[in-house]
């Protein structure tokens, strides 16, 4: 595939099989990606993957927390506001995904659903968390 057709056909996965991804596979992801740019070429960053229990583990912590609207301390500033333009596709990339899903924009209980999917990862088989040392900021 050439890249700018990559790039252009894209698209956001909210549903995975929940087939393991096999060691060497997910190593050689995580190799491959390394190679991403970084300022520099410091790639400050560490891996963790996390499957099977350790994954079932975290999953369920994460909804606990969730479930009872614990506060969050997201890595970056969520908006305070956004430009209309910009609210107004949220707003409409909104309402496709609900369609999509057949879920009512009214219908409270589907839309808390689909939130807590967010903590078990969709189902996928694994998650990959990136970290990295926070003097370095945003």
């Amino acid at each position: 595939m050439e890249t700018l057709e990559g790039i252009k056909t894209r698209r956001s996965i909210r549903g995975f099989k929940p087939d393991p991804i096999a060691k060497e596979v997910m190593e050689k992801i995580i190799l491959v990606a390394s190679n991403s740019p970084s300022y520099t070429n410091t790639q400050p960053w560490e891996v963790v993957v996390v499957s099977r229990e350790k994954k079932s583990e975290l999953s369920q912590k994460l909804l606990g927390l969730a479930r009872v609207n614990a506060p969050t301390s997201p890595d970056l500033p969520i908006p305070v506001a956004w430009p209309s333009a910009l609210e107004q596709r949220s707003r409409e990339h909104g309402a496709r995904r609900l369609s999509t899903l057949r879920v009512a924009k009214q219908d409270e209980e589907g839309r808390e659903k689909l939130r807590l999917m967010n903590y078990e990862f969709y189902g996928a088989p694994c998650a990959v968390f990136l970290f990295i040392d926070g003097s370095l900021g945003e």
